[in-house]
């Protein structure tokens, strides 16, 4: 039966399949499905901690010489980092302007949390921390740092809980 259907018209079809497969989908076809409608909601609290929220585990290793950043948060010369940060390190220092040094006098680690305090002479501009506001869904959060060793930086919105579990040289887990 095929033999009596013209070359012509099986070319035909083979190009309107090609051009329906390209030209057939919306533009919006490739774009990334919505958020789910719970965040939708700018504004709606943070449920509480549960034991279904989202686990994250990090690997944490021997101290090696590294860099991380600090937050002023008042004139009085403290700094807020990351336990991890400064964990196991023979020797902390600030650097507060090009090739100005200010060494650490005091260093407080939290048990519980990826904190640590950082005690120097003084500090200048510190940071705002509210810590009277219950956090809300949609909230804008900003991050820098060094990960992997080199300056980065980040804008998020939050969406939901986790619960960060360290392994290795400290164990713990915490609500992030």
């Amino acid at each position: 039966m095929l033999r009596y259907i013209p070359d012509w018209i099986v070319y035909l079809l083979a190009l309107g399949v090609v051009l329906f497969a390209v030209f057939g989908t919306a533009p919006e076809h490739d774009a990334p499905p919505p958020p789910p409608e719970v965040f939708k909601e700018e504004g709606a609290m943070l449920p509480p901690a549960s034991p279904f929220d989202e686990r994250v585990l990090v690997q944490v290793t021997g101290p090696r010489d590294g860099v991380g950043t600090a937050f002023a948060v008042n004139e009085d010369g403290q700094w807020l980092t990351a336990r991890h940060v400064v964990d196991g390190c023979d020797r902390v220092s600030l650097l507060v302007a090009p090739n100005r040094y200010v060494p650490v006098r005091n260093i407080s680690l939290s048990e519980r949390y990826d904190l640590a305090l950082l005690e120097t002479t003084r500090s200048q501009n510190p940071v705002a921390l509210d810590t009277n506001e219950d956090l809300q869904i949609g909230t804008l959060g900003y991050h820098v740092g060094y990960p992997q060793g080199r300056p980065g930086e980040a804008v998020s919105r939050l969406l939901s809980r986790s619960n960060l579990i360290s392994n290795g040289r400290r164990t713990g887990k915490e609500s992030v």
